[in-house]
């Protein structure tokens, strides 16, 4: 079945009067896959009605022969009787040959046993498109037969005319000659037009007897790389692929024996080099040539439809997996959220501890170790934050080639076995990154490249400047434009298109039990599409590795930061802590209490709001947790903003600075600090606030 039976909807009159055996035929059309619209009628007036209110309503009529009162076959005869121009196919329970004669006779296309032990249904999603096929063809042939009676009919007369009037001023027999020679020349023309039209048009047209080509056009033979004499006289085997041979002989065999096979079908082109470049669609009738039958044929190169339709996929295939790790990147930013508000609480706490004993205490060992298991668990949802939808910190304009170098120093000082192979472009582009998960990055990659060089080898970095258009971008529904393009490539192990389709799924890992989280890849693909970037892996088994990451490049310049000690600096403002998290605003109210500020507590939105209308000439800031119900941290910035136009405002939050916070920031917010954060790192962002 070609591309054209299955874009083409049938739209079908059914005039079956068994209820069972209607749902079957409509269960048969939907398995087959056939778009069709069906109108069902039970008795052969009723259907009549339909036609004769609007023929051009439906392109297929499908009748039961039993039905009651006027039977199927004496409706196609009223139909053909009063010439509609309705293709019909015939049911019929019990077939025999003086049945198929008279359908024939009553203009009926094909007609199908309703035999349940031959499974007949299966036949409709084959049979109907090929009848609604082959009447088109029919009216088409006969429209052109019609043209050509009258372009005869109308040459005759001419001929006669002329005839008449030459042997008005001639003789007879001079007449006739002229007459002969004007219908030899308007043959000749004829003949020459249809050369013509086979030569020029831009599909391949052969003749075939017995397998043998007899006659080929231009087309055929460029399709096949052979002249027409070579071609000419050749098995037409061997143009087919091998493993195409055996269906495309058989079913020219079952067609030429008279079976109902598709007239149209698929296969791949050998061409003279044996190299199979071509996907053809074949189209093979038959015809008289030189005193015997044989077949006529068209073949359609149809390979940019085949390469299309693999690029469609393809990009299915991307768009299903780009919206798998969103979903789950959604979810992880989620769970990042609230574990990271609960490791404030557990961090706050101990740094009240700490604050209040004294350094040569026995348990201060413990209190530092859960600040260590603290940092490990941050740790931990930084990588899940990696993958999560909108995991940057904080992003500022980087030289990548500088991140890279200062990354990557220590990973060759640890790792002897491995020879690292730096080349950096000049005049790198700037990029707007997340300095920490880019590192992050770099390092995940390195250490995924030097686990599969288990025997050591050879890993190069490279950055480049490069400019993509929109075709390459669009798979990643990405803007075309200026990107930097970090290549990782190692001469390990490599991988097979199997695994590296799942590399970047969350919790995937090829490496045994306990020697893996599954996480590094995973984390990459997220901090990169959460910068507006991509990363392609090209891999090969045994062939080594390279994973290509693109960065969007950016304009802005790249300003020196100038960090502060991170020791506890106190104070003695007022400060107003919003947060909804009640462990939060416990230890938070403590903490702040402790580095000597005098705090006011609001534990929603709405409350904050109401406590700076009434104190605004008091309070010299506020620290304003970002998630909260009713009112978001960002509705209540902005109402804050419009009391006091300078409100000094530290933004807080357990997700990461992207999205919602970044925009918060755009809008004039003072600062921001990730949850969960101990009291030096909260006392140096304070001052920072507070002073800048």
């Amino acid at each position: 079945m070609n591309s054209n039976e299955t874009s083409l909807t049938l739209r079908i009159l059914l005039v079956e009067d068994n209820s069972h055996d209607r749902m079957a035929f409509c269960r048969a059309l939907q398995k087959g896959q056939l778009s069709c619209e069906i109108t069902e009628c039970v008795r052969a007036e009723e259907a009549l009605e339909y036609i004769r209110f609007d023929d051009s309503s439906f392109n297929l009529m499908v009748v039961d022969h039993g039905l009651p009162g006027v039977s199927g076959l004496e409706l196609c005869k009223e139909l053909l009787d009063a010439k509609t121009p309705l293709p019909m196919v015939l049911l019929t329970g019990a077939g025999s040959q003086q049945l198929a004669v008279e359908a024939l006779k009553a203009g009926v296309y094909d007609y199908i046993i309703k035999d349940p032990g031959r499974d007949y249904l299966s036949l409709l999603p084959v049979v109907l498109p090929d009848v609604v096929r082959r009447h088109g063809e029919r009216l088409a042939r006969e429209q052109a037969e019609d043209a050509l009676r009258k372009a005869h009919t109308e040459l005759e007369m001419r001929v006669a005319q002329r005839t008449t009037e030459l042997a008005r001023a001639n003789q007879e027999l001079r007449g006739e000659i002229s007459d002969r020679q004007r219908v030899e020349e308007a043959l000749q023309e004829s003949e020459e037009k249809y050369r013509i039209l086979i030569e020029n048009i831009q599909d391949g047209v052969f003749l075939m007897q017995d397998l043998r080509i007899r006659f080929v056009n231009d087309a055929f033979v460029k399709m096949v790389g052979y002249t027409v004499d070579e071609v000419v006289g050749m098995d037409f085997r061997q143009f087919i692929a091998p493993e195409d041979v055996d269906k495309v002989v058989d079913w020219y065999r079952r067609r030429q024996a008279g079976e109902n096979v598709p007239g149209d079908y698929e296969f791949r082109l050998l061409q003279k080099d044996n190299d199979i470049r071509v996907f053809a669609n074949m189209s093979v009738g038959f015809v008289d040539f030189q005193k015997d039958i044989a077949s006529m044929g068209t073949v359609k190169d149809v390979t940019e439809r085949r390469l299309a339709e693999k690029e469609r996929r393809r990009l299915e295939d991307q768009l299903i997996h780009a919206q798998k790790m969103e979903a789950v990147g959604t979810m992880a930013g989620g769970i990042a959220h609230d574990f990271n508000n609960l490791l404030m609480g557990i961090q706050g706490r101990t740094s009240l501890i700490m604050f209040d004993i004294d350094p040569a205490h026995p348990h201060i060992e413990h209190l530092k170790g859960i600040e260590d298991c603290v940092k490990s668990a941050a740790a931990l949802t930084t990588q899940i934050l990696g993958f999560a939808r909108g995991g940057q910190y904080e992003v500022k304009p980087t030289n990548l080639n500088e991140l890279i170098e200062s990354n990557s120093q220590m990973f060759g000082r640890t790792k002897k076995e491995i020879n690292i192979s730096k080349t950096y472009q000049k005049s790198i582009w700037t990029v707007e990154v997340d300095q920490g998960q880019i590192g992050q990055v770099l390092m995940n990659l390195i250490v995924n490249a030097w686990q599969a060089m288990p025997n050591g080898g050879l890993l190069s970095i490279t950055t480049a400047n490069t400019t993509l258009d929109s075709k390459y971008v669009k798979p990643f529904q990405l803007e075309p434009g200026r990107y930097v393009k970090l290549s990782v490539t190692d001469t390990g192990v490599g991988m097979d298109k199997k695994i590296q389709k799942r590399i970047f799924e969350p919790f995937f890992t090829t490496k045994e039990m306990g020697r893996g989280t599954g996480l590094g890849l995973a984390t990459v693909y997220g901090i990169i599409k959460n910068h507006d970037g991509f990363i392609e892996v090209k891999s090969k088994k045994g062939d080594g590795t390279t994973f290509d990451v693109y960065l969007p490049a950016t304009d802005i310049e790249i300003v020196e930061d100038k960090k502060r000690e991170e020791a506890l600096v106190r104070g003695s403002e007022h400060v107003l802590l919003v947060d909804d998290e009640d462990q939060i605003v416990d230890v938070g109210e403590k903490i702040l209490a402790r580095m000597g500020y005098s705090v006011l507590v609001a534990r929603s939105g709405k409350e904050a709001i109401e406590i700076y209308r009434q104190k605004k000439y008091d309070i010299e800031m506020v620290i304003l947790d970002m998630i909260m119900p009713d009112m978001s941290g960002g509705e209540t910035y902005d109402k804050l903003r419009r009391m006091n136009p300078d409100i000094k405002v530290l933004l807080s939050s357990g997700y990461s600075l992207r999205g919602q916070a970044k925009d918060i920031l755009a809008r004039g917010c003072s600062g921001f600090i990730q949850k969960p954060f101990d009291m030096n790192a909260l006392s140096n962002k304070m001052r920072e606030v507070l002073e800048g």
